[in-house]
């Protein structure tokens, strides 16, 4: 463990870790059983970044956009509900969004204590800066890890009531499964009372919700995958020959990321001696949005021994921010 010091900013780097050496087994998983999910991480390299960018730049990728609107509209009131606490951003990225919150704790509180936690060093410098120009007096203390490496530091070093935050709709990426086990090791830091704001984009018609995920970048993305994959691991697989397909799932209120072989491939990741024959209109799932009601989100926090304090809507109800404390 290394810690960096500037005024106003330390960042500790935990242990280094090789995630996608570490998510090999989930990946060969994926791959053969058309059930299990692919590693979201293996769609996202310097090309996947770029990709999803001008993703999210697109009309029908409405996400980031209503996101960020509800905590421009209520950031205020966000800030008096959370109190003058540290706020630990799990996932943090380039902190686009939760800088307008953090500015408004530091306007209604007078100060503000920021843990972001995230595994690229090079983004949580780069988003340090950013908020120490933009936020006058903001206290920024950075863990650069893994969120389960995260969680045993802060455990050792946490010492009053905080608040987590974990913004972009990425926990609807989780099962239920993963929620409790992700909910489990957050509480292993978090305590009695503490707080937890996340993001949730809602569920509405299968149009609207389709949209965004059957774009030109959408499928760009998705396709990148397998091309990252190959250059990975020594790989084959011919993406001329894979269809990106966005299914809703309306039973299980979700959205399935797919891809489709139209035509049969016999698949060798040769340095994880990965083999696999996909037939013809053979389809892999890689990864889940899930689109739940407001009332649906409040009852898995519940069932996990959280309750609900309060929640922000966008004006058209696409997109919620949910508060919730832990029991």
């Amino acid at each position: 463990m290394t810690e960096v010091f500037e005024q106003n900013f330390t960042i500790t780097q935990l242990r280094e870790v090789d995630l996608l050496e570490a998510a090999k087994e989930d990946l060969k998983a994926g791959l053969k059983n058309k059930f299990a999910l692919v590693p979201t991480l293996y769609f996202y390299d310097d090309l996947g970044s770029k990709i999803f960018r001008e993703l999210c730049a697109e009309p029908s990728y409405y996400l980031p956009r209503a996101e960020l609107r509800i905590l421009e509209n209520y950031s205020s009131e966000i800030s008096k509900k959370i109190g003058n606490r540290p706020i630990i951003e799990l996932g943090c990225g380039d902190c686009h969004k939760s800088a307008v919150l953090l500015n408004e704790m530091m306007i209604v509180h007078n100060a503000c204590q920021f843990i972001p936690v995230d595994v690229s060093l090079s983004v949580l410098e780069e988003a340090a800066k950013s908020l120490k120009t933009r936020i006058q007096g903001i206290q920024i203390s950075a863990v650069n890890g893994t969120y389960f490496d995260a969680f045993e530091h802060l455990y050792a070093s946490a010492s009053s009531p905080c608040a987590f935050v974990f913004l972009g709709s990425t926990m609807a990426q989780f099962t239920d499964e993963m929620i409790a086990d992700f909910l489990s090791n957050t509480r292993k830091v978090a305590r009695r009372g503490d707080l937890f704001l996340v993001g949730f984009d809602l569920h509405k018609s299968a149009e609207i919700l389709k949209a965004p995920y059957n774009s030109a970048s959408a499928r760009n993305h998705q396709l990148n995958g397998p091309r990252h994959i190959n250059r990975l691991f020594d790989g084959n697989i011919d993406v001329d020959g894979i269809r990106s397909e966005a299914i809703w799932n309306e039973r299980k209120h979700r959205i399935e990321m797919t891809l489709k072989f139209t035509e049969k491939q016999n698949i060798n990741l040769k340095k994880i001696k990965f083999k696999r024959c996909f037939q013809q209109g053979e389809t892999t799932l890689t990864h889940i949005m899930r689109k739940m009601t407001a009332d649906e989100i409040v009852e898995i926090f519940r069932l996990n021994n959280m309750r609900s304090c309060e929640t922000w809507f966008d004006e058209r109800n696409k997109f919620g921010v949910f508060l919730f404390e832990f029991n």
